[in-house]
């Protein structure tokens, strides 16, 4: 198994987190806007503040056309806030938890206003500064690795993390760019994370394995011991059998959409029921599961922790058997590889 356990160390603060992260998102795009034409990722940002400490992730596409506040007048206060940037706002794609495709108008958007977002941060507000993606402007491995870096260097005050992308506009997955990041490895030096997105990794939850393995033994041989940040995997399963395969930091957002009960993501009035009673209000239960979700994943931040020290299966608990038996094949398909 490559699973481990890492340091984030904020530069200007000197904040200090362990991996692994389980991340809330939050996004304009996957909450949608009200009948007054306001997002409600604000709505629930508000709802869940109280119960989120350490950290969450929320994108600059959001601060630029201010559904969100400005970063020093958000009412969260987490240990490190993730910056996304805003390539997912923008992409008429979706995440591999969502129920249904939204319908997608976005702003304008441009390294330009994802760099102003960045310039203005705080420097006492701990951030991890996602790099630069957009569908419609796609680039080689090359080029997205050396504006990311430009931009590193350019502001040393916050932790960066390089978000791999496909190379062409064409392309759906992860292939070719990580064929070219191959023999480009040594380039990450200096950046603190490394970004793929879930759904670009592969077509199932082996093939996604299998890949993220590989790039950990690819980092591990270069002697660089970055974390692998999967963007849009936060549900309890997934991120069990991503953290085996070698990932650390995990961000998306099933938090909000379901509800975690044993290990798994079910339909949140069905879980309310089953947990609070059916004389429980919608958005009670809403709030109380929101609050019993964020809950699951600091149990399962400590667990994965513990797991990576002990190599103890029933620290799993319901994911046990199942990741288990993913571990066996997921090794014989690397074996085959070499």
């Amino acid at each position: 198994m490559l699973c481990r356990t890492s340091k984030l160390i904020h530069p200007a603060s000197g904040a200090s987190l362990e991996t692994p992260l389980l991340v809330p998102s939050f996004s304009s795009k996957a909450f949608g806007f009200g009948r007054d034409g306001k997002s409600e990722v604000l709505q629930v940002l508000e709802v869940a503040q109280e119960f989120i400490t350490r950290t969450c992730l929320v994108s600059a596409y959001d601060v630029h056309y201010a559904y969100i506040p400005e970063p020093q007048d958000l009412s969260i206060t987490v240990d490190l806030m993730f910056l996304d940037s805003g390539g997912y706002e923008v992409s008429d794609d979706r995440d591999l938890s969502a129920v249904e495709k939204p319908v997608h108008r976005p702003g304008d958007w441009d390294a330009a206003k994802l760099q102003a977002i960045w310039d203005r941060w705080p420097a006492g507000l701990p951030a991890v500064l996602v790099s630069y993606d957009h569908s419609n402007h796609r680039r080689s491995v090359t080029e997205q690795l050396r504006d990311a870096k430009d931009a590193m260097l350019a502001r040393p005050s916050h932790l960066h993390s390089f978000l791999l992308k496909p190379q062409a506009k064409e392309e759906r997955s992860l292939d070719s760019a990580l064929r070219a990041l191959g023999g480009q490895v040594g380039e990450l030096a200096g950046f603190q994370l490394l970004g793929v997105t879930e759904k670009e990794l592969g077509n199932s939850p082996l093939e996604r394995m299998v890949r993220i393995a590989r790039l950990r033994q690819a980092l591990d041989a270069a002697a660089l011991s970055i974390p692998i940040h999967v963007f849009g995997a936060l549900d309890p399963l997934s991120v069990c059998l991503y953290f085996v395969a070698g990932a650390e930091v995990f961000d998306g957002l099933t938090w909000s959409r379901y509800a975690y009960r044993s290990g798994q993501c079910i339909y949140v009035h069905n879980s309310a029921a089953m947990a609070y009673g059916i004389d429980v209000d919608d958005d009670e239960a809403r709030v109380r599961t929101i609050k019993d979700n964020l809950r699951h994943l600091d149990q399962l931040e400590r667990s994965l922790r513990l797991f990576s020290e002990t190599r103890d299966w029933n620290q799993l608990a319901e994911s046990r058997d199942l990741v288990q038996g993913a571990v066996d094949q997921l090794r014989s398909q690397l074996e085959r590889s070499h």
